[in-house]
């Protein structure tokens, strides 16, 4: 899929402008949130977290793990099809 993805556990993170504490998940505030949007592009993909200047590690707080990724693609195999209204 990807040499980043490797194990179930491996998570991949799309920037929607919103960031947190990488571990605890905390908001990091509207003033480093801000400094991040303008460092990363609106829906970049990222394999990681991000040291900011000041040593915090913050990742984007929308992502997903492989794992997850690989059931989905399971269903959409397998469900026959769906439709969304």
């Amino acid at each position: 899929m990807n040499e980043y993805l490797t194990d179930d556990d491996d998570r991949i993170y799309i920037c929607l402008g919103s960031w947190c504490e990488a571990g605890t998940g905390k908001f990091i505030g509207a003033e480093k949130e801000q400094i991040l949007n303008q460092q990363f592009e609106y829906g970049s993909i990222h394999y990681s977290s991000v040291i900011m200047e000041d040593g915090l590690r913050v990742e984007s707080s929308h992502s997903t793990s492989l794992k997850r990724i690989k059931d989905f693609v399971t269903f959409l195999r397998n469900c026959g099809g769906f439709q969304i209204f």
